[in-house]
């Protein structure tokens, strides 16, 4: 699928198109129900103009917010390698669900919605296929051949790992990205590219309580932390050129006693 040529150049809608949109939206799906169920009061006609008005609404909506998942799809895959193509059209399988989902009498913009839910369409897609690292694969695709050795034994730099956040930062903010309205809410209560805002301020920009922002910044700090190191981990395999079991193994190797025979692979 050629994603470039979908991405068109359609302007951003504010909040009040995009509630006008919704209502069309809403209007042409009531129509199709009195239509379905046989319902004489109202013209046939006129209902299946509303039925079409509906659906041109929707393909704006979609439309107009082709940008927003592509902008998602191309920092997911610059970050992880997947296919641009495969992560757009997940993205916009979720733009279509949160279409059918936004409910604007709420107050939350349909922007806001379609942020969280292609964020974590993508992020489910990262897990399904980069979950999982068996082994570190060189240039020519075939696998490296490992073996195991007691842990008395390990190479010194298997054991160095210090733990340290400095390489993780280099690899930028994107990963708030995957975390939805709550990366949202962190992009607000700290200031990242743009001014911090208290919990009350957030609320107001997102449309929800004070509350509801202490509950998903809570939430999303901690997922925030498993991302971090999960990061820390795929940053050491590539530049030591070990499997993961090795660098994060190692990370632990002071807490294990030197007379216990534990073994760790070894490329």
């Amino acid at each position: 699928m050629n994603t470039t040529k979908l991405v068109l150049s359609a302007p951003l809608l504010c909040a009040e198109e995009e509630k006008d949109l919704a209502r069309r939206i809403e209007a042409g799906l009531y129509a199709e129900h009195l239509i379905a169920t046989g319902d004489h009061r109202h013209p046939h006609d006129a209902l299946r103009r509303v039925v079409k008005g509906g659906a041109r609404a929707g393909e704006i909506l979609f439309r107009t917010n082709l940008r927003l998942v592509m902008k998602l799809a191309g920092r997911v895959a610059n970050r992880t390698g997947l296919p641009l193509d495969d992560l757009f059209q997940e993205g916009c399988l979720a733009l279509g669900d949160a279409i059918r989902h936004f409910d604007h009498g709420r107050g939350t913009r349909f922007s806001t919605l379609a942020h969280e839910y292609v964020s974590r369409a993508l992020g489910r897609a990262v897990r399904t296929r980069c979950g999982r690292l068996d082994m570190v694969r060189p240039a020519d695709g075939r696998r490296s051949p490992v073996r195991f050795t007691e842990l008395d034994q390990a190479p010194a730099h298997l054991l160095a790992c210090d733990g340290g956040f400095d390489e993780v930062e280099s690899s930028s903010m994107d990963f708030l990205d995957l975390l939805g309205v709550g990366g949202l809410v962190l992009r607000l209560r700290f200031g990242i590219g743009t001014a911090s805002h208290t919990r009350d301020q957030a609320g107001a920009a997102l449309g929800m309580s004070a509350t509801s922002v202490k509950r998903i910044e809570e939430r999303a700090l901690a997922e925030a932390r498993q991302l971090l190191n999960a990061e820390r981990c795929r940053i050491e395999v590539i530049r030591r050129g070990s499997v993961p079991g090795a660098v994060c193994g190692a990370a632990r190797a002071r807490s294990v006693p030197r007379t216990s025979p534990c073994a760790v692979p070894v490329p």
